[in-house]
């Protein structure tokens, strides 16, 4: 069994949950994942033979890959459009361990056509000369040892100063209006906060977990009955309602041509 505390207001703790959802399945088929409160706390469980050291070690010990030129995916591409999907700040991205690897490209779809290729909506918060691999590979090596930790299902309190994230866990998420001050003038070149553990299993989860987009905004519901993982991504979105409850959070963007995203606070629907 695997416990983790959880805010239901931060957007990308909801999704690091089903991201641990995802890699349990990898380890071990068949789990189930549920949502549940104990009074004001909020928590995730999966029934799982694993323990979350487990997982977390399985992720740690992932090589974080670009994807590579003789790829079937990239081999029947055209010469002008190989360049941008091995593009570093772009291409897909391949964890890879001895046993198995899983191939993170939610934000490609090569079926579209030019730029709307790459048109991932809210999701995608990195842009300009941000590359994706580098960060995931920094982030992965900053994710504390759970048998290192006093109460290990706390582990998505674990925070660090970064200076720029995927967009997915909401205490990262300022402007200096919101603050009345600006980060960099406080913390200098690494000047927001947010959980490695966090932005790395929301990355994972988006490939199969897919909230709800509504305009600026997403929708996710937390649902509260176990379900096996097929089922549950199709309730985290609210297609399948068990017995959830529903949250939408606005995104925010930032830099002259909107590039870099992240994910508010979220409110009860």
């Amino acid at each position: 069994m695997i416990t983790v505390s959880l805010d239901p207001f931060n957007p990308g703790q909801v999704f690091a949950c089903c991201g641990l959802f995802e890699l349990s399945e990898r380890l071990s088929e068949g789990g189930r994942g549920w949502f549940y409160q104990q009074g004001k706390n909020w928590r995730f469980s999966l029934e799982t033979p694993l323990s979350l050291a487990d997982v977390i070690t399985f992720l740690k010990g992932s090589r974080v890959e670009p994807i590579g030129e003789r790829d079937p995916k990239v081999d029947a591409l055209k010469d002008e459009e190989r360049k941008k999907v091995l593009n570093e700040r772009k291409c897909p991205v391949i964890l890879r361990t001895p046993s198995c690897e899983i191939t993170l490209s939610w934000w490609w779809n090569p079926i579209l056509t030019d730029d709307s290729k790459w048109a991932a909506g809210a999701f995608k918060g990195w842009g300009g000369q941000v590359s994706h691999v580098k960060l995931l590979k920094e982030f992965m090596d900053k994710i504390p040892d759970p048998s290192s930790l006093p109460e290990p299902e706390r582990i998505f309190e674990e925070t660090c100063l970064v200076n720029t994230s995927f967009g997915f866990d909401s205490r990262g998420c300022w402007t200096p209006r919101d603050l009345g001050y600006s980060p960099d003038e406080v913390y200098g070149k690494e000047k927001i906060r947010v959980s490695p553990v966090v932005e790395v299993l929301a990355f994972i989860a988006l490939q199969t977990f897919k909230p709800r987009r509504k305009e600026n905004a997403v929708e996710y519901y937390l649902w509260r009955w176990p379900l096996p993982v097929v089922p549950a991504r199709f309730a985290l979105p609210g297609v399948i309602r068990a017995d959830s409850v529903g949250f939408r959070a606005e995104v925010v963007v930032r830099g002259s041509r909107g590039t870099y995203k992240c994910f508010k606070e979220a409110r009860i629907i």
